[in-house]
């Protein structure tokens, strides 16, 4: 799967989590109410508050269970998509092979699909179930730590109460929970470990069901794909040819042209930042000798290592939005003065307009769906208007094939198109058919599943038909 592949099928679950640690932090400044608080009376405020923190791991639970559906909803369509993409990649070149009499056509998509779902379901749910117990104690511990700050701030006479909940709040939002540890040592916030956790089983669950039909198929090389940007270790295996059983013979691709392939025992699997380790995008390919074509691009490794820093800093500028943003929410929770959510933001404007010029001068692409944060996952999908300026909308159409065409493809091709194409007729509304809560994509699919080359064409033109009408 591509960078962009994984980053897309990631976001909604990404963004499930930021949000509900958005509401947990909330929460936290909720309690706080600052009001008026003096050296006389701050232990009396601290002790109360700290009586309440009993009903904010409520609260909290709560936040985690009203989001337990959505959660389930995510992880099911993750799971089911990443097995399934990683079935399909080879479909051209084994349909090839398979005609040519070099490979088989390996297990069924249904039958690699299930083995690899009954595995992976249950190792990300039991992950996801420790991040939630994680984040509703580091909450806990948070609240805590921000009360008893105020409190010696203010009887120290170090700071003034504005002061005080400014630091705490502020510090708060930067850093969110961090109740996850690495092997390293360093605390992760729930935005970033969840992140991680969530592109890496992605990738996990493809290449597992990849690796599992290019086992059954009886392939043995593939080939890493490259692009500008890859980790330092994933960059000195990207572009290359590897042999499973590490036979490392030459070997000639269609078009003659002779390669030596690598040893699989000598890539960089395996590790942490390796090829397909945590966070990688790359993505790998059955290559058959003398059938696939080798013309991978040569990555230049000094651009690649730009490319690579400046996607870092980019990250780093849109969470910095997000926790300016994160930071006058709570402020305005806690009812901190008037001045200090001024302040908050005008942060926010600075800190977006750095990232404007910083995307301007290094000629990147803004991203906004991750500078902004809400409360409903459903709003996020909305862009505000200090972001992005409106842009006429673009339709973008199917490309539509004739019985010649149509003819010429692989089974594999032409049940993509013709889901493709049912999906487009059943949207349109020009079907009288109601499919109830039945994702319209599933019903498309379904149609394909069975079916020889010949029912496909034809259904195929059957819908072009219908909607052309």
């Amino acid at each position: 799967m591509t960078p962009e592949e994984i980053q897309k099928l990631s976001e909604d679950l990404v963004l499930l989590y930021t949000n509900m640690e958005t509401d947990l932090l909330l929460n936290i400044a909720n309690k706080l109410k600052v009001d008026k608080i003096t050296i006389d009376n701050v232990e009396d405020w601290q002790l109360e508050r700290l009586k309440q923190l009993n009903g904010l791991n409520a609260e909290n639970i709560k936040v985690i269970a009203d989001n337990s559906n959505k959660t389930k909803e995510e992880v099911t369509n993750i799971l089911l998509k990443s097995a399934t993409i990683g079935y399909n990649i080879d479909n051209d070149i084994i349909d090839k092979a398979v005609k040519n009499g070099i490979l088989t056509s390996g297990l069924d998509e249904s039958v690699i699909v299930k083995k690899i779902l009954k595995t992976a379901s249950k190792e990300v749910y039991t992950t996801l179930n420790q991040v939630n117990k994680s984040m509703i104690a580091s909450a806990g511990k948070e609240y805590k730590n921000i009360i008893n700050n105020i409190t010696t701030g203010v009887l120290a006479g170090t700071k003034d109460i504005n002061s005080s909940i400014k630091s705490g709040i502020q510090q708060l939002a930067d850093n969110g929970l961090t109740g996850f540890r690495a092997k390293n040592g360093a605390m992760w916030s729930t935005e970033a470990y969840v992140n991680m956790i969530t592109k890496t089983n992605i990738s996990n669950i493809s290449n597992a069901s990849q690796d599992e039909r290019i086992q059954s198929t009886g392939a043995d090389y593939i080939e890493i794909n490259s692009y500008v940007g890859a980790r330092p270790l994933c960059a000195l295996d990207q572009g290359d040819i590897f042999s499973l059983s590490n036979n490392t013979k030459p070997i000639k691709d269609i078009n003659g042209k002779t390669i030596k392939p690598r040893a699989w025992s000598s890539s960089t699997y395996g590790k942490p930042a390796g090829i397909f380790g945590i966070n990688c995008g790359h993505s790998k390919f059955i290559f058959v000798p003398e059938l696939s074509a080798y013309n991978q691009e040569v990555i230049n490794s000094k651009e690649n290592s730009k490319q690579y820093e400046l996607s870092q800093q980019q990250r780093a500028y849109e969470r910095q939005i997000r926790n300016a943003k994160r930071e006058k929410q709570m402020l305005e929770k806690a009812n901190a003065d008037k001045e200090l959510i001024k302040e908050a933001n005008k942060k926010i404007l600075e800190k977006q307009k750095q990232t404007r010029e910083f995307i301007k001068q290094n000629d990147l692409v803004r991203q906004p769906t991750k500078e902004f944060i809400s409360k409903n996952i459903d709003n996020t999908k909305k862009i505000p208007n200090d972001i992005i300026k409106p842009k006429k909308e673009i339709k973008t159409e199917i490309k539509k094939y004739n019985k010649t065409q149509l003819n010429k493809m692989s089974l594999s091709k032409l049940k993509l198109e013709t889901e493709k194409l049912a999906t487009e007729y059943y949207k349109s509304g020009k079907s009288k058919i109601s499919f109830g809560d039945t994702k319209i994509e599933d019903v498309a699919k379904k149609l394909t599943i069975n079916a020889n080359k010949t029912s496909l064409i034809k259904d195929y033109l059957a819908i072009q038909n219908k909607i052309n009408k």
